[in-house]
């Protein structure tokens, strides 16, 4: 498995959610997968927020670029503030589509994005369509990455711990999908274990777990 971790390389004016999360979370992360999947490279980079938009964007796909290069990339992590059409620390330049037909191949079907962000899986349409990680899903599915994952939140909450999560989901369409689907929904019966591991190593695992495998472990508790 080859994975990127991207995030912001300070923090935010006035605030310190680059020390006192972004960056630790991802750090933890990056131990995870290490740990989770035996053999991953992990590349690491931070996205300098002293440039100009415009330099943010090429430096973000650059950097995806240089991983599909190299090997493929299995799996991209963003750990930085979200938005509902767009990822405001990188900037207004970067569409999901533009992402997406970056990421995708059909040489390699299964892509996993995993948007620790706030509200990149809320959309103007019903259950998240036509938000960040709906369209970001139905470009991959258009390059070819039709098994892929996109992970993300649903509104402003903790880059981790936030439990209103959704999955979009390739599932074998080349053209995309409507919408997604909650990870766990929000007052079902799993929701306060749910909650509750989040505080835990499963908020870090989670991109590398399905959703039934999820369920499977917190039905066990």
């Amino acid at each position: 498995m080859r994975a990127l971790v991207l995030l912001p390389d300070r923090d935010s004016r006035g605030k310190k959610d680059y020390t006192a999360v972004f960056r630790p979370e991802a750090s933890r992360f990056v131990t995870a997968v290490r740990d989770g999947v035996v053999g991953a490279v992990v590349t690491v980079k931070e996205i300098d927020l002293g440039q100009p938009p415009g330099f943010r964007v090429s430096d973000f796909l650059g950097w995806i670029d240089e991983e599909q290069k190299a090997g493929g990339l299995d799996l991209l992590a963003w750990f930085g503030h979200g938005l509902k059409g767009y990822l405001p620390q990188v900037g207004r330049g970067l569409y999901p589509e533009m992402l997406g037909s970056r990421l995708a191949s059909p040489k390699r079907r299964r892509v996993d994005v995993a948007l620790f962000a706030c509200s990149t899986g809320d959309g103007a349409g019903p259950h998240g369509d036509g938000g960040f990680g709906d369209l970001l899903r139905d470009a991959l599915c258009k390059g070819g990455s039709t098994a892929c994952r996109v992970l993300s939140h649903t509104n402003a909450g903790h880059a981790t711990w936030n439990p209103n999560v959704r999955e979009f989901l390739g599932a074998g369409s080349d053209v995309g999908g409507t919408g997604g689907s909650w990870v766990v929904a929000p007052g079902s019966p799993l929701w306060g274990k749910w909650k509750k591991a989040l505080r835990g190593s499963l908020r870090l695992r989670l991109p590398l777990m399905t959703t039934a495998q999820v369920h499977a472990e917190l039905s066990a508790t």
